[in-house]
């Protein structure tokens, strides 16, 4: 997996990205045709209405077509740090204090869109931030993206789509 270094704010949309094979700048791309809106100016509103976050939300899965699973929607952090599952997904890591960060992981192995040149274990992420991580949540590659992602990367088009 190649991981990019993502701008400010920008761990989803570069997991995201990585996931999926493609670049950062091409899911920034298609974010912003998506949205009306660059992903900055997306993640800025997020705190001042809903419809703000739902549009994130709604941005991230139309651009994640069939890896949607992968970035589910959480009111509350869930407990406990369990092991690695087999395959790839997303990581959201949960921080005391209430910050979420979202990172990739494959092969036994973490993807960090904030440290993007070293793929890390578990223990070893972990390690980055002693007792600050309060939980982990897995999202495995739905396995039916995951029959098509052996062929190329998992992509969704939108051209021609102006909702949004």
């Amino acid at each position: 997996m190649k991981m990019e270094s993502q701008g400010s704010e920008e761990c989803m949309l570069a997991t995201l990205a990585a996931l999926q094979g493609r670049s950062l700048e091409a899911a920034r791309a298609e974010a912003r045709a998506l949205a009306g809106a660059s992903w900055p100016e997306l993640m800025a509103q997020r705190h001042q209405t809903a419809q703000a976050t739902e549009k994130i939300w709604d941005t991230i899965h139309r651009l994640a077509g069939p890896l949607a699973p992968c970035f589910p929607r959480l009111a509350t952090a869930p407990t406990g740090i369990p092991p690695m599952p087999a395959g790839k997904g997303t990581v959201m890591v949960f921080f005391k204090g209430g910050h979420v960060h979202m990172t990739a992981y494959e092969d036994e192995l973490l993807y960090d869109p904030a440290h993007p040149e070293i793929p890390r274990t578990q223990e070893e992420y972990l390690a980055l931030y002693p007792g600050r991580i309060i939980s982990l949540l897995f999202s495995p590659v739905p396995e039916s993206a995951a029959k098509r992602d052996k062929s190329g990367p998992i992509t969704q088009s939108v051209e021609g789509d102006q909702n949004g």
